[in-house]
């Protein structure tokens, strides 16, 4: 999906209710969404910030590769794939072609002739200790149900682009535990992330400071805390920060904080 810029001011189309880009969606009609909270906005004709007519959409768009397909397969029947609740596998044998983003792996999709990564790399972008795992786990999925692959990039020389295209799994796998075990990643240690939101920005503040004191006083020194008290995002209206906990038992070690988990308002915890 791509994003709505000025080419003059550098202004990008922003969520008003979250710290998130919106995306351009050309169906059913041409708008703006938030893919978090689905708050949907007009396009505007002019740079809310500069007034310059110079907004121009950035970043892969699904929507112009479909476009690409029609010309240079004008016969084929193609499907883009924008709402998954809304697929029936009848819908899918009735297509030839299938565009969509990664979560189409979960769609009961057999017997392809080829399946196509584009700019791979660009997943690699998204801070996730398992993005690399998450990216060979998708090309392997396919591959067992794909006569050809294709893998786009403009990094071919990234080790993790050799592992995938030489299904070199014990490469990926023995570099992979080497990095998690230098940065106390799972499964050497167990992560967890505390996510405190409010809609009040300064007690929000107070509250994580107050937290984050408490885990850091009773962590021992194989308890990792992780904590950046300027790092605030902002999600459907509500004002968020988190912090993150690696550990060699992080549940004995939350079960000391269990009153404040359970009972306050706006904590959510997410195991990783």
């Amino acid at each position: 999906m791509s994003t709505l810029v000025c080419r003059d001011c550098g202004w990008v189309a922003r969520c008003p209710a979250c710290d998130l880009l919106m995306r351009v969606h050309t169906k059913p009609n041409t708008h703006l969404l938030c893919h978090f909270c689905e708050t949907k906005g007009t396009i505007p004709d002019v740079c809310p910030k500069c007034q310059s007519t110079h907004l121009v959409q950035s970043g892969p768009r699904i929507q112009s590769i479909e476009a690409s397909l029609k010309k240079i397969f004008p016969e084929a029947k193609i499907l883009l794939v924008e709402d998954l609740s809304k697929l029936s596998k009848k819908t899918l044998d009735q297509n030839t072609i299938v565009i969509g983003t990664q979560k189409i792996t979960s769609l009961p999709i057999e017997n392809l002739g080829l399946t196509a990564f584009l700019l791979v790399e660009s997943d690699l972008s998204v801070p996730a200790y398992d993005i690399e795992e998450d990216l060979f786990s998708q090309v392997r999925h396919f591959t067992t149900r794909s006569e050809n692959i294709i893998l786009q990039t403009r990094s071919p020389k990234l080790q993790i682009i050799k592992d995938i295209t030489e299904g070199n799994f014990k490469s990926f796998f023995q570099r992979t535990l080497q990095e998690r075990k230098s940065f106390h990643l799972p499964p050497f240690l167990q992560m967890v992330t505390i996510y405190l939101s409010d809609k009040s920005e300064s007690m929000l503040k107070q509250r994580i400071n107050t937290l984050a004191s408490s885990l850091m006083q009773r962590a021992d020194k194989e308890t990792l805390i992780s904590y950046d008290h300027l790092l605030i995002e902002k999600r459907a209206g509500e004002y968020r920060q988190k912090i993150l906990i690696r550990a060699k038992d992080v549940m004995g070690f939350l079960e000391q904080f269990r009153n404040v988990l359970v009972r306050s308002r706006g904590v959510e915890v997410e195991w990783l």
